[in-house]
């Protein structure tokens, strides 16, 4: 799938929360990347507790996302979103990325967007799928956001993804390269995140998502919200209470049952 169809960006669009045409302007790109982070979970659920293989084949991706409800992590809802944005005419490279916590990073740990429009040639870090540290609209590459607390910059031939900590201080975040691949690069790291023992995927059910004011993360049986600056926590008790948050909060259907961990 090079391109999405009309139909199915219509589709996209709608699963998102927003309508088109969308121009390929940089207001589009930072609206999407919005509106993704608050309609599409960051999720693990086919790893644990589905125990469901899956590949990067986009049809099979968009399948999930879109027509299923679902969510996924950067492989998946990066990838799907690359192919989005090439279809309303941005220039998109898939870009290979670490976290900067991270004491032995493998080369494909993350997947980022190096977004460029078309009409002023501005280049714009997109990111759906890292979680909490995902900035919830794209940053100027070699610039900051509008906000002042994020910003992209090039130290030693690497882009840093930089964040602004409590002390007025730039706190790293993640770095890439220069060079760009194919989605099918990050297959092998893909295939160890959901197989191997020791992958962080593989370690619980996670399920996040910004929401009205904040963020609500459930984490195995804990379902934690941080709304307008307050933290709360709750153990959920039963499989058909951690089936209702899935639906109500995050959307999301699925069998719930004793492989839930």
């Amino acid at each position: 799938m090079a391109e999405l169809s009309d139909k199915q960006i219509e589709r996209y669009l709608k699963r998102i929360g927003l309508g088109g045409p969308l121009p390929p302007t940089a207001q589009t790109l930072s609206a999407i990347q919005w509106a993704h982070l608050h309609t599409v979970p960051f999720e693990n659920l086919e790893i644990v507790p589905l125990d469901q293989r899956f590949t990067l084949d986009i049809p099979a991706v968009y399948d999930k996302v879109v027509a299923r409800n679902r969510g996924g992590f950067c492989f998946e809802l990066n990838g799907l979103l690359a192919v989005l944005l090439e279809s309303l005419g941005f220039e998109v490279n898939r870009m290979a990325a670490n976290f900067s916590d991270e004491a032995d990073p493998d080369p494909f740990d993350h997947l980022v967007l190096d977004v460029t429009v078309p009409s002023d040639g501005s280049r714009w870090y997109a990111d759906v799928g890292a979680g909490r540290t995902s900035p919830d609209r794209a940053i100027p590459i070699e610039g900051v956001s509008a906000d002042g607390e994020r910003r992209v910059h090039l130290a030693d031939g690497r882009w840093v993804a930089e964040r602004m900590d409590e002390a007025g201080a730039w706190s790293p975040i993640m770095s890439w390269g220069p060079e760009a691949y194919e989605l099918s690069a990050f297959m092998p790291r893909c295939t160890y995140f959901q197989t191997d023992p020791e992958s962080f995927f593989r370690s619980g059910a996670m399920c996040s998502m910004l929401v009205t004011g904040g963020r609500a993360t459930l984490a195995k049986r804990t379902l934690s919200t941080t709304i307008d600056g307050e933290r709360e926590e709750r153990e959920l008790e039963s499989h058909a209470e951690i089936g209702d948050v899935l639906r109500s909060i995050f959307g999301i259907e699925i069998p719930v049952d004793d492989r839930w961990r």
